[in-house]
This record gives C-alpha cells, sequence and structure tokens, in this order.
C-alpha cells in the first residue's frame, strides 16, 4: 500500500509540472527531467497506481483480520474530500457535467459504509462497487483514445471539405479569438459536457495537435517545457486585443481561422487574405533588441515583406529594385528543401520555428541559420538560383540512442552473468 501510495503522490507531483513551484527548481537541477517536456505525462504513473490501491481496497474491505481492515472513518473522510474537489471543479468548469460523479460517490459512500460495518455479505458489495466504478468511468469516457477504432481517425472530419488545399502551406488556427478578455491556449480541450464529448470536438474542430494527422500546420500548439519561445508566442498572443491577435497570426503564416461554434452557431471558416506566405525572401535587415523586436514585428506599420529583424548586426548590399521567388518548397520528415532565386543578396526568411537541432546547407554547404523576426529562421544567401536545405536532429537523440545501448548490453549481459556464476 505504501509504495504504490507513494507512487501516486510521486506521479501527481510531478504531472502539475510548471503549476508546482519545486518542479521548476528539480526541473534546473535534475538533467533526465529536461527530456521530458510534456510533465502531464506522469500522470500515467498516477493512474497505473491506482490501479493497485483499488485493488488492494477492495481486498481489505473483505478482509477478516482486524489490522488489515478498512475503517469506515477515514473512508468517509475521503470520500468527503473527493466530493470537495469536484465541487471545486464544477464550480471552475460549470459547463462540466458533475451529476454523474457526485452521484457516483454518495452511493459509493454508502456502500463503504455497509462494507466496513457488516460481518456478512462483502463478497457481493466488493462486486457491486467493482461494477459501480466500471460502470461510471463507461458513462463519463465511453470512448477515450485507447477504445476509439483507427477509422475514427481515417475518416477525415467534416471541416476538411471546406478547408483550401493543405499542401498550399498556409497554417490554420483553431479556437477563440475575437473576445475582448483572455483567451484558452491550445492545450486545453474544446469545452463540453462529457470528456468524450470534448474528445470528439478535439476532432471536429481540427485543434492541434490532432489536425497534424490530416497534414494541417498550426501556428500553436501542445507546448512542453523548455520550450520557451513557444511559450512567450502562446502568452503574447492570448493576452493580447483582438485586432493584435489576428495580426500576430497573419505574420505567423495562418491563412485559415476554424471558429468554435458550439452555442453560437454560424459560419465555421473564416479566411486571412494578408497572410504571410511560409517562405519570402527580403534585402533589408534591422538589427532589433529582444524586448523592441516582438513590439516591431508585430506593429501595423512594419512590412516583414521588405525587412527582416535580427538580434545582431548583419551587413549586406542593399538594392532598391530587389526581387527574389520562392521557386518551390517541398517537406520531409525533419526536412525542407527550397529553391530560391534572387538578384542581389538578401535573406530568406522561413516562418518555421527556430530551434536548437536545426542545420541548413545552401548548394551543399553548411550555412548558418539566423533567428530572423525572433521565432523564425534566416539563412543569408547571394544573388543568383540557390538550394537550401534544413534538417533536423533532436537534442538528446544520441543521449537516448547510448542509454539504450547500455540497457541493451545490461540485458543481455545480466543472465549471462547470473547463469556463470551459479556454475
Amino acid at each position: 500500500f505504501w509504495f504504490w501510495g507513494v507512487l501516486f503522490f510521486v506521479g501527481i507531483f510531478f504531472s502539475i509540472g510548471q503549476y508546482n513551484p519545486f518542479y521548476s527548481w528539480l526541473y534546473d537541477w535534475v538533467p533526465l527531467l529536461k527530456l521530458f517536456r510534456f510533465p502531464e505525462k506522469f500522470f500515467f504513473i498516477s493512474a497505473f497506481s491506482l490501479v493497485f490501491l483499488v485493488g488492494l481496497g477492495l481486498k481489505a474491505l473483505g478482509s477478516e483480520s482486524p489490522e488489515n481492515r478498512i475503517r469506515s472513518e477515514p473512508a468517509l473522510f475521503a470520500i468527503f474530500t473527493l466530493v470537495i474537489v469536484l465541487g471545486w471543479n464544477a464550480a471552475m468548469q460549470a459547463e462540466r457535467e458533475w451529476i454523474t460523479g457526485l452521484i457516483t460517490l454518495l452511493i459509493l459512500a454508502i456502500l463503504m459504509a455497509i462494507a466496513t460495518t457488516a460481518s456478512k455479505g462483502k463478497p457481493a458489495l466488493q462486486i457491486l462497487m467493482v461494477f459501480l466504478l466500471v460502470l461510471e468511468l463507461w458513462a463519463q469516457n465511453s470512448s477515450i483514445l485507447p477504445m476509439i477504432d483507427k477509422s475514427f481517425y481515417e475518416k477525415n472530419p467534416k471541416l476538411m471539405v471546406k478547408l483550401e488545399n493543405p499542401k498550399n502551406l498556409y497554417r490554420v488556427y483553431s479556437g477563440k479569438l475575437l473576445e475582448d478578455e483572455d483567451i484558452p491556449t491550445a492545450n486545453q480541450f474544446p469545452v463540453r459536457k462529457t470528456l468524450i464529448a470534448s474528445h470528439l470536438a478535439l476532432k471536429d474542430l481540427l485543434r492541434p495537435n490532432l489536425g497534424i494527422i490530416y497534414d494541417l500546420n498550426y501556428a500553436d500548439g501542445l507546448t512542453g517545457l523548455d520550450l520557451k519561445y513557444g511559450w512567450l508566442w502562446t502568452n503574447i498572443f492570448i493576452q493580447s486585443p483582438p485586432e493584435k491577435r489576428i495580426r500576430i497570426l497573419q505574420r505567423s503564416n495562418v491563412r485559415t481561422w476554424i471558429k468554435d461554434t458550439y452555442k453560437s452557431g454560424g459560419e465555421s471558416l473564416e479566411y486571412f487574405d494578408s497572410a504571410l506566405p511560409r517562405a519570402y525572401l527580403v534585402n533589408r535587415g534591422r538589427q532589433e533588441k529582444s524586448p523592441q523586436l516582438l513590439n516591431t514585428y508585430y506593429d501595423p506599420a512594419f512590412d516583414p515583406l521588405k525587412e527582416v529583424l535580427l538580434k545582431e548586426k548583419l551587413t549586406w548590399v542593399r538594392n532598391e529594385d530587389f526581387s527574389g521567388q520562392i521557386k518551390r518548397i517541398a517537406y520531409s520528415p525533419n526536412h525542407v528543401r527550397i529553391e530560391t532565386h534572387q538578384n542581389t543578396e538578401g535573406m530568406l526568411v522561413l516562418l518555421d520555428t527556430y530551434f536548437p537541432g536545426w542545420k541548413v546547407q545552401v548548394d551543399g554547404l553548411p550555412e548558418r541559420i539566423y533567428r530572423a523576426n525572433y521565432f523564425y529562421r534566416g539563412v543569408k544567401l547571394s544573388a543568383g538560383r540557390h538550394v537550401v536545405e534544413f534538417s533536423y536532429l533532436p537534442e538528446g537523440f544520441q543521449t537516448g540512442l547510448r542509454i539504450s545501448f547500455l540497457t541493451l548490453i545490461f540485458l543481455v549481459a545480466g543472465p549471462l552473468f547470473y547463469r556463470l556464476r551459479n556454475c
């Protein structure tokens, strides 16, 4: 009990992530934690532990030994605590369904009170409790991810028919946009009455990151710890006024807005004609300090198609008659190939995230990637035709290979050493 109980709380402790002040401290001091950018994954440890804790609890209900028997007072106190948590959750998210959970807890409290005092019929009560728990889980989460057939994902959402061809290299945005108050991030499910309804809406509204299945690209997505630039973009976006949010999306290569018309109804798509292309060429650059850089980039007076903002000074020959053209862009896993042509030197700006692990070659030779407009990638090019190829190798990949190799050696050598030792 203590082993699985401690493991349950360890999973909860880590899954809170950035909302846990101690976790932030551990994240900086424990190297391995930096490999886990999505702390909520630790909740699986808690869920796994709960399976054994429930089993131990049911076993204790039927125990004949007084020292192993569950006492009624702590059990009812635990259920009362869950009722308070449920009430708090219902108050914070009024649209969530909470009646079923409350009824389940009340029935469970009655059964626990009977089971901890009755001397006979405990196996029947155990079976009834298991049935009640399964029934409640089925009612709330009948088609959660592990239980959904793959055909559910293979069939395109209805909105795909209305969307422009995803191959046109423009991004989409799905969610609230024009509200005056702060809007929720893409890390949150669409709010529906049940969890299964939220999962279904996740597909219907093509929310990130599920929409990637259908070859769609997004300006936002699920943001993990240590992805500081992703968090910065998200925070600026959700805290900006509506007119600035639209400008941020347009300058993030977003052309299509997918609305959540759950309550209002109406047209579900809107298009931004002034969205920047995925890649373009400029002949002017300006050095800006970090705080001012983003203010300039999202300023309506700034034209990103004529000038690029850099954090460092870069000299080149400016030409008022500059012209350049992106001939072709081709994406493949961890690789981008761009063919360009320009009449004088300038910079290729690719509106893909600047992130450690990306490398670039121009006409087969290694070149430097500059941080363009704070979030994106820039490559300086000379006059003429060029083939620019970006490639990505995740940080930690080589470390992961080494750990896997050493683990394999241990698994193979361990049994051999044990046998030799006992010969």
